[in-house]
């Protein structure tokens, strides 16, 4: 099958410039087909070592290249920013070629997308495009419609305290059949049968998750380093971070974390650049599965000083107003900082990245000056209408349709084609560039 799927259209193009191509993007590729992996996904792929990763990597790439010059394309578009594999080589090889790109992305308000060029322009306002009309942002407005696709997309993660003796039972006959161990620990039984509950709920819709965490080996990682997890808000340090982690393997990581894809790697590098008196404390995502929280990530957060890992149970409110700032890769809790006047640190490419009062964190970076230049209202309401200015009407993401309505579907297909031509004749401008 193999040979049928790499050599049935003829022989491959090499790469122009194979070496650097692998440097820039094989560590991508490597995390993202981590996610199908035997084990984590279902009928995933069975790769297991680095060479087959490899191997697969260029010949994908070379495949994807003999098809775009074959079919002489010029522009490729995603409606979605590639990030699980096979999607994401053929983004690259297309800018490898010079072609052009457009990718449409879902904005955190309803009805509204954003489009960028490349992963490392997203966040990044078009500068170049003329606002004929500025949109009239209220802070508190914004935030309410942005909180509402939030939950939508945390699905049943702000209902999961609620549970019943169905949920009980199912979560201890599921732990019993894959992990009976949990039973030489009085102590920990119900807490771990608790966990599963939180969890089942939170995943009501992510069956994907539902299967990692009931499969043996993961499901000890799991429970184990949830256990390690600190609920107590009371031993909250008098200075601190707050770092809330994101839901991985995501798009909000990898690929637009950028090099801070690893999110351990980012708190290392922040406690190093941050003053010894001044504590991170680490907040879990409460859709949290198995992949990407074995034991050596634990064992990473666990060696630094002054870090302090909190359950994903703790309230937001009071972690977020006792913090003196807020660091994130690219996610909600970067914008929520900024609604509530928190200077905000970024790692990666993030939407909200040009509003005043978000500092990048790069070698330049200073916490004094992160400390001195919070956002406010004003200009905060300022970044958005010039956002929204340069954002696109329309729904690109079904899920957030919330209608069956044939006539609606039709009016929001000619809104996309209409935008997606002009895009690509070069008669409207990305949001992004």
């Amino acid at each position: 099958k193999r040979g049928v799927e790499f050599e049935g259209e003829g022989t491959l193009p090499t790469l122009d410039d194979p070496i650097n191509f692998e440097r820039a993007y094989l560590s991508s590729y490597v995390y993202q087909m981590n996610r199908y992996a035997k084990g984590y996904g279902s009928r995933g792929h069975k790769m297991k070592f680095f060479h087959e990763y490899r191997d697969h990597f260029f010949l994908t790439a070379r495949k994807f290249k003999r098809l775009l010059e074959r079919e002489g394309i010029t522009t490729v578009v995603f409606f979605n920013m590639p990030h699980t594999g096979d999607d994401y080589l053929l983004y690259r090889v297309a800018e490898e070629l010079g072609l052009r790109v457009i990718m449409f992305m879902v904005a955190p308000l309803k009805g509204v997308y954003f489009s960028t060029p490349s992963v490392e322009s997203y966040g990044r306002l078009n500068q170049s495009v003329e606002i004929k009309e500025r949109v009239n942002v209220e802070l508190d407005v914004f935030d309410r419609q942005a909180m509402d696709t939030v939950r939508a997309y945390m699905w049943g993660v702000y209902e999961s305290k609620e549970w019943n003796i169905t949920d009980a039972l199912l979560a201890s006959f599921g732990l019993l059949t894959r992990y009976p161990y949990f039973l030489l620990n009085p102590k920990t039984v119900w807490r771990n049968i608790s966990e599963v509950m939180r969890l089942g709920r939170s995943w009501e819709k992510h069956r994907l998750a539902r299967r990692e965490m009931l499969s043996g080996i993961h499901t000890k990682q799991l429970l184990d380093w949830l256990g390690y997890l600190d609920h107590d808000v009371s031993n909250l340090p008098d200075k601190y971070v707050l770092f809330p982690l994101h839901l991985q393997p995501e798009l909000t990581t990898e690929p637009q974390g950028g090099e801070y894809a690893d999110q351990a790697l980012a708190i290392e590098m922040l406690r190093a650049a941050l003053p010894p008196d001044v504590a991170i404390v680490v907040k879990e995502n409460p859709k949290q599965a198995a992949f990407h929280r074995e034991s050596t990530f634990a064992d990473r957060l666990k060696q630094l000083n002054n870090v302090m890992l909190m359950h994903s149970s703790v309230s937001n409110d009071v972690l977020q107003g006792n913090c003196l700032a807020v660091a994130a890769i690219t996610g909600t809790a970067g914008w929520e900082a900024i609604r509530n006047g928190l200077p905000c640190i970024r790692f990666g490419y993030a939407w909200y990245q040009e509003c005043p009062g978000v500092h990048k964190f790069d070698e330049k970076f200073d916490f004094q000056y992160v400390l001195n230049n919070p956002p406010s209202q004003e200009t905060s309401e300022a970044f958005l209408s010039q956002l929204l200015s340069q954002s696109h009407e329309g729904i690109v993401y079904e899920y957030f349709m919330e209608t069956t309505d044939p006539a609606r579907e039709e009016e929001n297909f000619q809104k996309l084609t209409r935008t997606f031509t002009d895009l690509v004749v070069g008669k409207a401008q990305t949001t992004f560039q």
